[in-house]
């Protein structure tokens, strides 16, 4: 996708003017501006939504009089522009007429510029003779905003041409001329004192804890200029942390770190650096490896530790990195999972990796017998694979299919399919067997031994013919219901409102493209390898693996559940914008002693869920609820690390930097223990 850039520029010195008419038109609206200072006779003005809507400039241009032009560049492949002079439309131009669809010859002919029409805007003759080439001949620019650029530098246009209001709330505009004395319409003073009143309070906060011995530590992410940070960490194996709190882009290397007691005394150089364009940072389960996957393009690489010998062990460099990583429970190797395959990396033997295919793999876990690895991808699935084999032994959707895709999103589209559906239902007492199937494969979950649950293997998938019959039919029924509706729509010929409705075999091909409902972001199992954990776009639930051994098709139940707490954008000055509630759980840590799944939430939070019994709760709400994108427990428990991402969802990029925390584990489960004592 291009970039979109619009701008208003006004020919006049008296900008309070302007100003002036910018606050009449804001008034009870969602028009937002930015004003530049008078520069060389011109007021730039930047209006939200990117500049791209013609009719702020024509009120505009009404209320000042005077010499109005409005320069638009839409996704890098339409200019536009236009300009009033004393209230009336003297031109108007597009690169790109038809994009936005057909026009006829005389709107064509309107829309092809004639810059003589404002020719005294001009530097001169030149610049007059050069703009009308540029316009006559678009496609000599590779992208419409290098059209833009140029044709306001012909105008003399002093302002920042190639930005907009949304590129300027979210970067770093300090090189934006005048930038300094820009005004917001309307007036967000009172609204910057309150954030600078929130901030205070949150870094305020986070001393009083710091002093109380709660917050541990915190580092935060330096890299420099506007450059993105994404720190990084994870649990070493003796209580503390590996940290490299400056990786990110922007170039350069970035030290790895060792966080631990004594807290006080500060992080300690682990001797090891590396491209600052860092993507992962993995320990295996007893701290004696660490694998770092770093660098881009011909630089990238994947290094690994051996941290009791101190030594550099050798890794073969796949063609591309992966995106996630992980260890095989003994330690004998490392996975890393992207988005054609998962690769299982033998640490020692001399024994080649073994590739796993994948559609669009996302992230993955292993259970603790190192049998079966479960692979969540981006359509919504968990594949269970045989790691002795490798083997794919069993797909299932997570929360079912979605009814966004496949025969169903049919089905909500075509009325008449919902109601042959509904009839077929009926005719076959589709939910009652759905019904009895479901019992029958919880009666033989119960049933599995409990060192079959722990071998970690995927039994054959069990047999139920009746359920597999009844959905044959019903499937067979509602493609004979869903050809008659194709057949109706092509005699109903071209000027029909049915809109296009496939063949039975076209849509019979759509089911192999079926999603979940519900999309897995993270995976982890409990110690023993009776619960498989999901963080998800909603929050996180909890299979008993049990369940999922006897299950077909889609996930069972889960046996808990806990929602996410959502994330709020603190730079949002939309007070009453609504926008998706981000509940996502990004990450998740498994306490082996109290049984308890640690999990990191969009809203700022770690919540908790006890595996026991379900019970579940808040177990930290970070000062300034900045999202959480990663998140681990030390190996004695003493301490907690996570990475915050203030910016991780919000709209102003770069603003608020990153950093790596550590936090009091055992103080924080003191807050557990108090809750359960007032609850009782």
């Amino acid at each position: 996708m291009g970039g979109f850039y619009g701008s208003i520029h006004v020919r006049t010195g008296d900008r309070r003017r302007v100003l002036d008419a910018l606050a009449a038109i804001a008034k009870g609206s969602e028009h937002r501006f930015l004003a530049s200072p008078p520069i060389d006779g011109w007021v730039a003005i930047y209006p939200k939504g990117s500049g791209q809507d013609e009719g702020l400039s024509r009120r505009l241009a009404r209320r000042l009089g005077g010499d109005v032009v409005h320069l638009i560049s839409h996704d890098d492949d339409v200019f536009l522009y236009s300009v009033h002079r004393d209230g009336k439309l003297v031109d108007r131009y597009s690169s790109r007429p038809e994009v936005f669809g057909a026009v006829s010859a005389a709107t064509r002919r309107k829309l092809r510029g004639r810059p003589d029409s404002f020719a005294g805007l001009f530097g001169g003759p030149d610049d007059l003779d050069a703009a009308r080439a540029m316009l006559a001949d678009p496609g000599r620019f590779v992208l419409s905003s290098e059209l833009m650029v140029e044709f306001g530098r012909r105008l003399g246009l002093p302002g920042e041409v190639m930005t907009s209001y949304e590129y300027l709330r979210e970067e770093d505009a300090e090189e934006v001329p005048g930038w300094d004395e820009f005004v917001h319409i309307p007036d967000r003073s009172r609204e910057e004192a309150r954030r600078h009143r929130a901030a205070a309070e949150v870094e305020e906060r986070k001393r009083r804890l710091a002093r109380d011995g709660v917050l541990l530590a915190e580092r935060i992410n330096r890299r420099p200029g506007s450059a993105g940070g994404s720190p990084l960490a994870c649990p070493d194996r003796d209580g503390g942390f590996w940290a490299c709190a400056d990786a990110g882009y922007g170039g350069g290397r970035a030290a790895v770190e060792r966080y631990g007691t004594p807290w006080s005394a500060g992080p300690v150089d682990a001797g090891l650096t590396l491209d600052a364009a860092a993507w992962a940072l993995a320990s295996s389960p007893s701290g004696r490896y660490l694998l770092a996957s770093h660098g881009a393009g011909d630089d990238a690489r994947i290094d690994l530790w051996d941290m009791e010998e101190g030594r550099l062990v050798e890794a073969p460099q796949p063609p591309s990195l992966p995106q996630k990583y992980g260890f095989l429970p003994d330690e004998s190797g490392w996975f890393g999972v992207s988005g054609r395959l998962v690769l299982v990396t033998p640490i020692t033997g001399g024994r080649e990796p073994t590739a796993l295919a994948l559609d669009r793999g996302a992230c993955a876990a292993v259970h603790p017998s190192g049998a079966t690895l479960v692979v969540a991808d981006r359509r919504d699935r968990l594949q269970f694979f045989d790691l002795a084999t490798g083997d794919l032994v069993k797909t299932l959707l997570v929360g079912g299919p979605s009814r966004r895709t496949g025969l169903m999103l049919l089905v909500e589209l075509v009325p008449a399919l919902a109601e042959a559906l509904a009839r077929i239902a009926e005719e076959l007492d589709l939910p009652a067997v759905e019904a009895g199937a479901r019992e029958r494969r919880a009666e033989a979950a119960r049933r599995i031994p409990d060192h079959l649950v722990l071998s970690g293997r995927i039994p054959d998938e069990p047999r139920d013919d009746e359920l597999r019959r009844v959905r044959e039919l019903s499937r067979a029924s509602l493609l004979a219901a869903l050809q008659g509706e194709h057949e109706r729509m092509l005699a109903a010929g071209p000027t029909s409102l049915l809109g296009y409705i496939p063949a039975a075999a076209e849509a019979d091909q759509l089911e192999a493209l079926a999603v979940g409902s519900v999309a897995p972001l993270c995976l982890t199992f409990d110690a023993e390898g009776r619960w498989l954990c999901c963080g998800t776009d909603s929050g996180v639930l909890a299979f008993a693996w049990r369940d999922l051994l006897t299950a077909v098709g889609e996930t069972p139940p889960p046996r808990f559940s806990a929602e996410g707490r959502p994330f709020v954008d603190p730079d949002d000055e939309d007070e009453d914008a609504v926008g998706p509630p981000f509940r996502h759980v990004r990450d998740l840590a498994y306490d082996a002693h109290a049984r308890r799944l640690l999990f990191a939430t969009a809203g700022g939070e770690v919540g908790f869920l006890e595996l026991p019994d379900g019970r579940s709760g808040v177990l930290l709400e970070v000062p300034g609820r900045p999202p959480i994108a990663n998140l681990h427990l030390s190996r004695d428990r003493s301490a907690l690390g996570l990475i915050a991402r203030p910016d991780l969802y919000g709209r102003r990029r770069f603003r608020h930097r990153p950093s790596v925390q550590f936090w009091n584990y055992p103080a924080l489960e003191e807050g557990i223990r108090r809750s359960e004592v007032s609850g009782a």
